[in-house]
């Protein structure tokens, strides 16, 4: 019976951790007409995807600003 339950806790865990949620990738830089801040959803994604989406984004932004900076 302690082993089912363990296991049972155990799936539950880890069903809560791998959930895919909606996450807000917040950007601000400079642009042409000043400073641009943007946001954009990242609809049902693992909460490392849409970091690393948000990151990819930082880094594109970073092209044209060094100073460009996006966050979850």
């Amino acid at each position: 019976m302690r082993k089912l339950l363990f296991l049972g806790a155990a799936v539950t865990l880890l069903s809560v951790t791998a959930c895919k949620k909606d996450y807000t990738c917040n950007c601000t830089f400079d642009s042409t007409g000043g400073v641009a801040d943007i946001t954009f959803e990242i609809k049902k994604a693992k909460k490392q995807d849409a970091e690393d989406t948000c990151k990819a984004t930082e880094d594109t932004y970073k092209l044209g600003d060094p100073k460009a900076t996006c966050s979850i």
